[in-house]
């Protein structure tokens, strides 16, 4: 999820159901570049993202036209982007 008018600041809630999803996001910056397997991409926007209910935290690198391109948690689990598939 994304907000419309991105801008780093304060955390906001993704998703609010008390005791059962308790998701928060944060813009850390809006001109990111990314390489990834898929490809290079600049202006993408990085968010930190994490749980209420759940230790930890992970960043993602939204970039325009596609979405997530790469996450990276605090436990150092690394997730890219590989390949696209167009209908």
């Amino acid at each position: 999820m994304m907000v419309k008018d991105p801008k780093p600041g304060e955390p906001y809630y993704q998703e609010y159901y008390a005791g059962h999803a308790e998701d928060m996001s944060q813009i850390m910056a809006l001109d990111e570049s990314v390489t990834v397997p898929y490809g290079e991409f600049t202006g993408c926007i990085k968010t930190k993202e994490w749980s209420m209910l759940e230790a930890g935290s992970e960043n993602k690198w939204y970039c325009k036209g596609l979405g997530v391109v790469r996450t990276q948690s605090t436990a150092k689990e690394v997730a890219t982007l590989v390949s696209v598939t167009r209908p």
